[in-house]
């Protein structure tokens, strides 16, 4: 029995990339609600799973029967906040927050 390629293509397209690809997108969308929210001060909002989204996106772009696209794979690990701009911006929040306070402990000082 042979399989049509078009067939095997939406039947990949629909079992594991679609899915993937909708996962990929909720969880950036909800990481870049998270950061905002905590970087704009309201309450706190922990992502549940920062990363899942971005290797969501990677994998099904990874595995996708279209060679051009699996080139391109890396493009959710930056597109999804909660993958590797994360952790930049902790890192950049510390040192903001570590300066105020070194200059608010100086200036007291005076």
């Amino acid at each position: 029995m042979h399989h049509h390629p078009d067939r095997v293509f939406w039947i990949f397209w629909g079992v594991v990339f679609g899915p993937a690809s909708i996962f990929f997108l909720w969880a950036a969308i909800f990481n870049a609600v998270c950061v905002s929210w905590n970087l704009s001060g309201r309450e706190k909002v922990p992502s549940l799973a920062p990363i899942a989204g971005g290797l969501a996106g990677a994998a099904a772009m990874l595995l996708f029967p279209l060679e051009p696209v699996r080139h391109y794979a890396w493009l959710p690990l930056f597109l999804d906040v909660g993958c590797l701009p994360y952790p930049v911006i902790l890192r950049i929040m510390r040192n903001m927050r570590a300066r105020r306070r070194t200059v608010d402990s100086k200036s007291s000082e005076n």
